[in-house]
């Protein structure tokens, strides 16, 4: 019989995060750790419900080891349904592992950090494009050649997302970067966006993290697999570093996410109030498209596409 433990640890603010953690038999500290996070922003519902979903049915099948869940990592922004906290205007996936005495934003990484990554055998971190974005489903990790980098790209295969994208670069703040810092095998999920929940997403993002589950021996079970993923591998993975409107408009797209595209490809268009295009923005490598905006109304600098290298089959 599974035990269920629950905490509610203070961020400041009057704000807490909600940890459940269930533990395979008596609860005794054998098997492996797993941890998984959803809601890092406020406007990602796909993680969240999946970490929900996630602990009725853990709680309903006999397990190995300990699996943490924290369905929403960032509640004041979860309530007003935003990227960003609008407590202190902070965007929780750039200010990891945290600080004891910051922001209500920066004590939540610092707790994650602590009370979720550190400690654990694999980190999953379930965010989704938003409700200004649309993502192709994929999952990421960082690859960095070494033996932790190997076990991540085994778990991230293992997830089973049709596109698995290994970033060579690493970007600083986020849960991922926290968990290599501490030597814990990660990976971080995206899909959908546009303000709605797909079937299939939610179904993936269950699927996944119960295929990672059995892979890990924390369920007895047999991972479901898909033979054909396709690997992209470049220093890409931030959305900060997309390709921005040079021009405040209407943004006419004309790509979708999961198009494929070539260098000077058209991307997207801006018009002014007239309807005139004052802007068009174009693909600067051969690639596809992960994340395309689909809020139309668009202001000078916000993000329009994250295209990365073109994915080749990768057997597994």
């Amino acid at each position: 019989m599974n035990e269920i433990r629950r905490k509610n640890i203070a961020i400041g603010g009057g704000e807490s995060l909600q940890i459940v953690e269930i533990a395979g038999g008596s609860g005794a500290p054998s098997g492996p750790a797993v941890s998984i996070i959803g809601g890092v922003h406020g406007d990602e519902e796909e993680g969240v419900l999946a970490v929900r979903r996630l602990e009725q049915l853990l709680g309903e099948r006999d397990i190995e080891g300990t699996v943490r869940l924290l369905p929403v990592a960032n509640p004041p922004a979860y309530r007003a349904r935003t990227r960003l906290s609008p407590v202190d205007n902070k965007n929780l996936a750039r200010v990891f592992p945290g600080n004891p005495d910051g922001s209500s934003t920066e004590r939540a990484a610092q707790v994650i950090t602590s009370e979720l990554i550190d400690g654990a055998d694999a980190m999953i971190d379930l965010h989704s494009a938003g409700v200004n974005n649309a993502a192709l489903l994929f999952c990421g990790y960082f690859e960095l050649g070494t033996s932790y980098s190997r076990e991540s790209a085994r778990i991230a295969r293992a997830f089973g997302t049709p596109v698995v994208w290994a970033h060579t670069q690493v970007t600083e703040g986020r849960t991922i970067s926290a968990a290599l810092e501490l030597g814990v095998p990660a990976i971080y999920a995206e899909c959908g966006g546009g303000g709605e929940v797909r079937a299939a997403d939610a179904a993936a993002y269950v699927n996944g993290t119960i295929n990672v589950l059995a892979t890990l021996g924390v369920l007895k079970a047999e991972p479901s697999r898909n033979a054909e993923l396709s690997l992209i591998t470049d220093s890409g993975g931030d959305t900060d570093d997309g390709i921005v409107s040079p021009e405040s408009g209407t943004m006419i797209t004309h790509v979708a996410a999961g198009d494929l595209v070539k260098r000077g490809d058209l991307l997207c268009e801006v018009c002014d109030e007239r309807g005139r295009v004052v802007a068009a923005l174009r693909s600067r490598c051969d690639g596809i498209a992960v994340f395309v905006r689909r809020k139309a109304r668009i202001e000078k600098g916000q993000m329009i596409a994250v295209i990365a290298s073109r994915p080749e089959q990768w057997s597994i």
